[in-house]
């Protein structure tokens, strides 16, 4: 009996203890900046009963892929005005996504690789002037972004922002997967062309 006593009165002193620690937790969390993303999740309520599985997004198809790339250049060649003496990363993302909104393209699909942050030892909160009248905002972006040593390239239907060598090849591939589509629907219309072509043989030198 006194042993369970006691064990009321460790836990009734742990309690406040514990109330602080939850306190000084959210504090600290509501002030941190992901480095993935600058959205973050509301925390799920809680409930007896076990969350259903959700079931898996079909991935988009090539075409849909292509689609949602081509809005993504229409609205980088927009001309917009920027115009900040000091802007971070991540800030400038939201005013872009703002900015170039369209029924078409509600948001600005854009997605930070952590990765190429972390190579550029730079974060979302690192922060640069930009001024910028009348140009497309994907030349401005791109100016921007030069001063951390990041760059971006538009892939699989979205605006990946990493490092400015990282960028660089994404587009390069972005290029080859293209020119690969236009061989292979050539090929598919022209077949004579996808015929191996004969070895030129070689002509016995003069003696």
């Amino acid at each position: 009996m006194i042993s369970s006593i006691w064990k009321l009165v460790a836990l009734g002193s742990l309690l406040p203890l514990g109330a602080v620690a939850t306190a000084l937790l959210a504090q600290t969390s509501g002030g941190a900046t992901s480095q993935g993303s600058a959205i973050q999740a509301e925390p799920a309520p809680a409930s007896k009963e076990p969350a259903p599985t959700p079931e898996p997004a079909r991935p988009p198809s090539p075409e849909e892929r292509e689609a949602r790339n081509v809005a993504i250049r229409a609205a980088l060649a927009r001309p917009i005005d920027l115009e900040f003496d000091r802007i971070s990363i991540e800030d400038l993302i939201v005013h872009l996504r703002k900015v170039t909104s369209t029924p078409e393209l509600p948001q600005l699909p854009i997605y930070v690789d952590p990765v190429g942050l972390s190579v550029a030892d730079k974060t979302l909160l690192d922060a640069s002037s930009i001024h910028s009248k009348g140009r497309p905002a994907g030349e401005a972006l791109k100016d921007f972004l030069a001063t951390f040593n990041l760059g971006y390239a538009i892939q699989h239907g979205w605006l990946v922002i990493d490092t400015r060598a990282a960028a660089a090849d994404r587009r390069i591939d972005t290029i080859e997967a293209k020119l690969d589509r236009v061989i292979e629907a050539l090929e598919k219309r022209f077949p004579e062309l996808a015929q191996p072509k004969p070895a030129l043989k070689a002509r016995p030198s003069d003696q």
